[in-house]
């Protein structure tokens, strides 16, 4: 009879937990909380709170996936970020909306797409093959599915947002989206380079064998669901506990955590910037450093930075941490300096192309080759995202 209250006891602890953590999971999102679960279940993922989000993460054709569904005043309502062997950068609007980045126009082919949508890209070859083949435009058309979708692709993953999120049959809507980008996935393994770009699963703790029987076995079932519930929150809770910082030379401790993999880098060195454009961007009074600091969030104090990194085999990665977040995380193979352009510079630049809408605050320029004037780019926030323009000519740019 104890035994038998013990297991009761704990089946209904077991029921309190659950119920409790699904509570707090989708507080202000029930109205999705069976459609959220569905898509976990497609991606055969978990779900949990991030912030004001919910979020899902696991694996689509054995692709990294991330859903978040957001009703933050600045976020997208929905936002789907999968893993793909994408090696150049391409962006998708409709027409009327913020022109997206890329230097260079692209046409598909399709007329009655390229009527409602502009495609830019800083590689408009590539994007021009990739888009012109059959399946990339089909996968396209079912993407771009109103003028409020916005998708884009960059090294190593492709990403797709729309404003609000999509209601009624929320998880119909996504996990055909997910399919799509599948498709794209596929497509891009055709591309020149894609087998160089290593996409790793996400990687979910599976329940044991023993676990598996218990569970067939009837009220016992309960009672190990409850202890394993229990123990999953305890790893989780010691998962958030700070980990010792990293020690990286000229990345500062409070930043380490916010970069993913920071070890596996280092600060960029003198050495390893373009000695043309370094002397430039000392006679202009700056100096030439894998590090500085910016007011790129226009909040009137220099409290955001961007690092510079280099890996062993000479590629770059270029961070934005504004406002104490990671906003901007991008792979390049050459970046000859980095520097600070104070937003009143910004407007007097001659752009190539349409000039942007406006910025939040500072700009950071880098050169992506060496001796040449045209081979900048600009990133710059504007209305809270990241957003990026090249200069016709880099050393016409007042860093006073």
């Amino acid at each position: 009879m104890l035994a038998a209250l013990v297991v009761f006891m704990l089946a209904l602890l077991g029921v309190a937990i659950s119920y409790f953590r699904g509570v707090v999971i989708f507080k202000r999102y029930s109205e999705i909380e069976v459609d959220v679960r569905r898509i976990a279940s497609a991606v055969d993922g978990e779900v949990f709170r991030d912030g004001e989000d919910v979020v899902v993460t696991g694996n689509c054709q054995k692709l990294p996936v991330v859903v978040r569904f957001s009703h933050g005043e600045h976020t997208p309502g929905l936002n789907i970020r999968m893993g793909a062997p994408a090696t150049f950068s391409m962006s998708v609007a409709a027409r009327g909306m913020p022109p997206p980045e890329g230097r260079a126009p692209v046409r598909t082919g399709n007329p009655g797409f390229d009527l409602r949508f502009v495609i830019r890209s800083d590689d408009a070859h590539l994007a021009a093959i990739f888009v012109t083949g059959k399946p990339a435009i089909s996968a396209l058309e079912q993407l771009c599915c109103s003028n409020k979708t916005f998708f884009g692709l960059s090294q190593g993953v492709m990403e797709l947002s729309e404003l609000l999120i999509p209601s009624p049959y929320t998880a119909r809507h996504v996990t055909e989206h997910l399919q799509s980008m599948g498709l794209l996935a596929r497509a891009l393994e055709d591309m020149p380079g894609a087998q160089e770009v290593k996409i790793a699963q996400v990687q979910r703790e599976r329940s044991s064998p023993a676990l598996r029987i218990a569970v067939a076995v009837g009220i016992i079932a309960a009672a190990v669901a409850v202890v394993s519930e229990v123990r999953h929150s305890a790893a989780r809770s010691t998962a958030e506990l700070p980990a010792q910082p990293a020690v990286i030379s000229g990345v500062v401790d409070a930043d380490v955590p916010l970069i993913p993999a920071v070890d596996q880098w280092r600060l960029a060195r003198p050495e390893d910037f373009d000695a043309s454009a370094a002397s430039w961007l000392r006679a202009a009074g700056q100096q030439v450093s894998g590090r500085l600091t910016a007011d790129i969030s226009g909040n009137g104090v220099s409290r955001d930075v961007a690092y510079l990194l280099v890996r062993p085999d000479g590629t770059r990665r270029l961070i934005l941490l504004v406002e104490r977040e990671n906003r901007y995380d991008a792979y390049y193979p050459f970046v000859g300096i980095m520097a600070r352009i104070p937003r009143s510079s910004l407007e007097r630049i001659q752009w190539v192309g349409q000039a942007p809408e406006g910025f939040d605050g500072d700009g950071l320029l880098i050169t992506r080759k060496a001796d040449d004037m045209a081979s900048g780019l600009i990133l710059f926030s504007f209305q809270k995202r990241i957003s990026s323009g090249v200069p016709a000519n880099y050393q016409h740019i007042s860093l006073d």
